[in-house]
Parts: structure tokens; C-alpha cells; sequence
């Protein structure tokens, strides 16, 4: 766990960083996370609907909790969508292919392919023309 942790760390202090290369275990330990504080926002503006039906009475005070949790998940989305790209970029070369490649992770339903090729297609062995081996392996 504490594994885990670290490189999400190190993904987060290497933001700018769009050259070199990512080792799977770093995409595996932000992109899980990266995946759930996306759905964070929906979860927060459905939370006063949800009680209301389960019956709770003082849903005004937890609908603006809900709204304020809504706009600090946005923030924090915000926040990791720069990491995100670097991460992407990164992972990418380790597999020797191009950054660029990522922008398809915009189109509907490709998030959750990409996720899947990330996590499961081991990186070059050796040095590639993006760079030698990550040394987080």
C-alpha cells in the first residue's frame, strides 16, 4: 500500500514532466484513482436525491454539502488532469509509441480501454528512443 502511495507521489511531483518513461506500476497506482475522483462530482449532486428517497428530512443542509463537496471535487479534478497527461505521455513512450496517442482517451468509452492497455502491456525492456528504462521498475 505504501508502494502505491509513493508513486502516486512521484506522478504528482513529476507533472511537467512529459519526456522519459512510466513504468506500469505508476499508471496502475494514479489512474485508479484519477478514474474515482471523476465520479466524485456525480456522486456528490445525486447524495441529496438519494437521501430524500430514503426519507431523511434535513436534506437543505446536506445538499449544500453536497454542492460544496461538488466544487472541491472539481478542483481536485482539475488539479490532476496536467499529472494525468504527463502520466500518459510518459506511459506511452514506455511502450514506445507516441504521447499523442492519449488524445483518444477523449473520445466516448476509450478511458476505459486506455486504463486497461496501461495497466496490462508491459514497457520495453531496454532503452527505446524515448529513453532508457524507468527507473521504478
Amino acid at each position: 500500500m505504501l508502494r502505491i502511495f509513493d508513486l502516486y507521489i512521484y506522478t504528482m511531483k513529476n507533472y511537467a514532466k512529459f519526456g522519459g518513461r512510466a513504468c506500469r506500476a505508476e499508471a496502475v497506482s494514479f489512474y485508479p484513482f484519477f478514474f474515482i475522483l471523476r465520479l466524485l462530482p456525480i456522486f456528490f449532486l445525486v447524495l441529496p436525491t438519494l437521501l430524500r428517497r430514503a426519507g431523511v428530512e434535513s436534506v437543505e443542509h446536506i445538499g449544500i454539502l453536497s454542492i460544496i463537496l461538488f466544487f472541491i471535487s472539481i478542483i481536485l479534478i482539475i488539479v490532476h488532469i496536467i499529472p494525468c497527461l504527463s502520466l500518459g505521455a510518459r506511459r506511452l513512450h514506455d511502450l514506445n509509441m507516441s504521447g499523442w496517442l492519449q488524445l483518444i482517451m477523449f473520445l466516448p468509452l476509450c478511458y476505459l480501454i486506455f486504463f486497461i492497455i496501461f495497466c496490462t502491456i508491459p514497457g520495453a525492456k531496454e532503452s527505446n528512443s524515448y529513453g532508457p528504462v524507468s527507473e521504478k521498475y
